[in-house]
């Protein structure tokens, strides 16, 4: 995905492996965003790189209206990938923000060749390259025999995965805090210390995701209200254009727009 000109806050959960190159020929401009509980900072040519399970929200866009290029690989491609080349474990971005020479050139081959509708073959090509330079450039040592998780605590992590997984259903603070072996007190203040975001507004964004994945894949909006428990059409329709930039039917269209020539 390409974006031009955009000044708007970004938030989104993330179910793949995605890397966003700032357009390296905006001088001065910049974003802040939260990710992993931490602040980042990123300005033209910088990489902001997600892993599945992330959330980010942008903060701040500095500068002027940014344009950026986004390329997703799912979990399968990148552990397939890492496992014929010989490594480990795992992979993980060994930051949220990076400046790499050799990816950004990597990003720009592919987002120019989808761009022009390039052939199956030439794309696949620059994809397959920017995978393994992502691998031999961009990632920790992955730890043998475990998957790595940027939240230490046994129970958040429980209790996140449940809201992961269970996104369609409301559960109480108390509820929560029973599956993280916590108090009530100490389970809100535990969970945004380590996942960034206080348990509801983690649910909504991991909801509104998606929301937006259904509605990529052609639900129409009563069955994903249906199925993730929004109340009414106008509580779905401004969650998606607060989140997305736009409401159900004109992200629908977008999507289907662009989805054939970004394949990969």
């Amino acid at each position: 995905m390409s974006v031009r000109g955009s000044d708007r806050p970004w938030a989104e959960y993330h179910t793949d492996y995605r890397i966003c190159l700032i357009d390296p020929g905006q001088r001065g401009v910049g974003a802040s965003y939260v990710c992993r509980g931490g602040n980042h900072g990123a300005g033209a040519g910088d990489l902001m790189a997600f892993e599945p399970g992330d959330h980010h929200i942008t903060t701040r866009v500095s500068g002027g209206k940014a344009s950026f290029s986004v390329v997703g690989i799912s979990p399968e491609q990148l552990d397939r990938a890492a496992e014929e080349l010989g490594l480990r474990g795992h992979f993980h971005f060994k930051s949220a923000q990076m400046n790499d020479p050799e990816v950004t050139a990597a990003i720009q081959r592919l987002v120019e060749s989808a761009a022009v509708a390039a052939n199956s073959l030439e794309l696949e090509v620059h994809y397959v390259q920017l995978v393994r330079t992502l691998l031999e450039r961009c990632g920790e040592t992955p730890a043998p025999l475990r998957r790595w998780d940027p939240v230490p605590h046994f129970g958040i992590r429980v209790a996140r995965d449940y809201l992961r997984d269970n996104c369609h259903e409301t559960p109480s603070l108390e509820d929560l805090a029973k599956l993280a072996g916590l108090t009530r007190f100490a389970f809100a203040h535990a969970f945004k210390k380590y996942v960034g975001l206080a348990p509801h507004a983690y649910l909504r964004l991991r909801r509104a995701s998606e929301a937006k994945k259904r509605i990529e894949g052609g639900l129409s909006v009563a069955e994903v209200m249906a199925a993730l428990g929004y109340v009414d059409v106008p509580l779905l329709t401004r969650t998606l254009k607060a989140y997305f930039g736009a409401p159900p039917g004109r992200w629908r269209r977008c999507f289907q727009a662009n989805s054939g020539r970004h394949a990969y």
